[in-house]
This record gives structure tokens, C-alpha cells and sequence, in this order.
């Protein structure tokens, strides 16, 4: 199985990618994965918006423009992206005004939601406040789907950090996890380390997509770095990409993630004496 992670900064228009998805098709490339906040502002600034609905509203074409784009390529496109709840039929209310945080998965039939379910909780960034996403006492399992014989999870790259998300997973055995991020400010060195640790711990191949791009909060620069990671089932960098703009294809086997998982047997349930 081929998969793209695709590094860009915020972009007006899934047209800007067309380029990118032809580059996909030609290569074999059957799922492409998007960084966080590629089609909305950043959320500082949408926090700051006098009305985060049309945001929410217009990303309702952009899932609908992306899924014609699926269909023209042959693909499937992974995406977080905020929508209201009337889009995820939480709600029959056109003019609602709760706004959530998911990823899309997005096909020529449409696109499905995974609904994040940790939101950061920071000062300076208070994703949990803002978004009416419900935080759940007992995680539920990521996005799950099934592709030339590897169980994919999808989830977002803050989940990163709780046990208990993994705990859950563990039983399943997932091959692949997709994590799409926004990570800024002096964090790489900590990403890699964290990366490395749950695909190692959790037998799996682990892709993490960083958007780039500067954006200005308080008066202050915030640097998106990108270093958009492929980490293997032993939690080794296989490749990455810098700073800029770019696209990574990596081709994944069944047979080497399991192998792995045979050889550190972290997947064995305890014996009982």
C-alpha cells in the first residue's frame, strides 16, 4: 500500500492540491493525509472570528470539493477539518453554533468524521473550551479502516499522549496509526521521541503529518516546522521531510509490520500463575 503525507501550510482552495493528487495517482498512491488546519485559519485566529460558522459552513464545500477529487484520482483523502453539528448530523439545525474538531475520511462516495476526543487545554491554546467536542470518561477506538491487509487507526497527533486511548487500542492490534498535526514553538526533539515510543511500544508504523507556515498570535511568530515523520514497527525514522513544503510516498507491507510484532511480542497478553 502506497500513502502520501502531504506537508503544506494553509491553503485557500483544495484546487491549490490538484498538482499534488495527479503526482499522487501517477505513483500508486492510494490515501492521501493532510496536516491540521489546512483549510480553516488557525484556530486562534477562528477562536477570534465573529462568526466561526461560515467557516464551518464553507467546509462543507471543501469536503464535497475534495471528494470529487477523490473520485477524478482514484484516492482517498484524510483531512481534520472543523464542522458544525448539522454536517456530522449531531443536530437538525442549520445556524448551529457548536463547532467541532474531527478528521475526515474522505472517498467519491463522500466522507466519513472521527470526531477528536482530547482536545489541548492550554492558556494559550484552549482547543477544549472552544470546540463542543465530548470528552469521554472511556475512549473510543480511532477511526478504524481496513486496506490490503493492514488495520489503519486514524486519530489526531494530541492523542498522541494518553495511555488510556492505547490501552483501548491495544487488543486490536492496529498496523498503521495516521496522526495529523500542527506542532510549533521548540517541540520537534519531543515529537520524535514521542512518535518513536508508540510506534515501538504498539508494534505499528506510526505517520505523522505536520502542517508549515508562520502564523502571527499575540504579536508573537508561531513557526509550524513540518518534519512530517514515517516511523517504522521497530520506532525507527525510516524518512521525513524538513521545514518547506513537500510530499513523502512510503509504501507499507503487512508482512514486516507483523513481523515485528512478533519479535518483541508486546502484543502478548500477561500469563497467569
Amino acid at each position: 500500500m502506497r500513502v502520501a503525507l502531504l506537508q503544506v501550510s494553509k491553503v485557500q482552495s483544495p484546487l491549490y492540491l490538484d498538482s499534488y493528487f495527479q503526482n499522487c495517482a501517477k505513483q500508486g498512491v492510494s490515501l492521501v493525509v493532510l496536516p491540521e488546519y489546512t483549510f480553516e485559519p488557525f484556530f486562534r485566529h477562528l477562536q477570534s472570528l465573529p462568526s466561526p460558522q461560515l467557516v464551518a459552513s464553507h467546509n462543507v464545500s471543501i469536503l464535497r470539493e475534495l471528494s470529487q477529487f477523490a473520485k477524478q484520482y482514484k484516492l482517498e483523502i484524510i483531512t481534520p477539518i472543523v464542522v458544525d453539528s448539522y454536517t456530522l448530523k449531531l443536530s437538525n439545525n442549520r445556524l448551529s453554533n457548536k463547532f467541532y474538531k474531527t478528521i475526515a475520511l474522505i472517498d467519491s462516495q463522500g466522507f466519513r468524521f472521527y470526531i477528536q476526543q482530547r482536545l489541548i487545554s492550554y492558556l494559550h491554546w484552549d482547543e477544549h473550551a472552544f470546540f463542543a467536542n465530548k470528552h469521554y470518561k472511556r475512549p473510543k477506538l480511532p477511526l478504524t479502516i481496513e486496506r490490503e491487509g493492514l488495520k489503519i487507526g486514524i486519530l489526531s497527533g494530541f492523542e498522541l499522549h494518553f495511555d488510556e486511548l492505547f490501552v483501548a487500542m491495544k487488543p486490536h492490534s492496529y498496523d498503521v496509526l495516521i496522526v495529523p498535526c500542527a506542532n510549533t514553538f521548540d517541540s520537534l526533539v519531543r515529537w520524535r521521541s514521542l512518535c518513536k515510543t508508540r510506534a515501538f511500544l504498539n508494534s505499528c508504523v506510526l505517520l505523522r503529518v505536520n502542517r508549515v507556515g508562520t502564523e502571527i498570535v499575540d504579536q508573537a511568530s508561531w513557526n509550524f516546522y513540518g518534519d512530517s515523520l514515517y516511523i517504522n514497527a521497530y520506532g525507527q525514522i525510516e524518512d521525513s521531510l524538513q521545514d518547506y513544503e513537500g510530499l513523502m510516498i512510503v509504501s507499507l507491507r503487512a508482512e514486516s509490520i507483523h513481523k515485528a510484532r512478533e519479535v518483541w511480542e508486546f502484543h502478548k497478553p500477561f500469563s497467569h500463575t
